[in-house]
């Protein structure tokens, strides 16, 4: 069972979420993926909040009240749309989904 809250109040709170830097290998992509879930997963609530991950890159994804499902970048918190995440590289094909 999972918390439903609006995409405006997920953008919201995901921005609240302070990153460290980008350091390659060290730091990176999947590093800001799971943090951002882990931010997700505070407190008492339980949002479908998840990881995914391509053959390139790691990223998050997002459920909304409305049962749409959201493409997140966590490094610049950019909330996408599948059609418009497939449109860009390094999202497509997906590998693995972690909610």
């Amino acid at each position: 069972t999972f918390d439903l809250c609006t995409l405006e109040d997920c953008k919201a709170y995901s921005s609240t979420f302070k990153h460290q830097p980008y350091l390659l290998e060290e730091h990176d992509c999947d590093n800001f993926s799971f943090a951002e879930m882990g931010y997700f997963s505070q407190g008492l609530y339980s949002f479908p909040f998840g990881i995914l991950w391509s053959s390139t890159h790691a990223f998050n994804f997002f459920i909304d009240d409305q049962k749409r499902f959201w493409i997140v970048e966590p490094q610049t918190n950019e909330y996408m749309t599948v059609a418009a995440a497939k449109a860009k590289p390094n999202y497509f094909p997906l590998q693995l989904a972690l909610c």
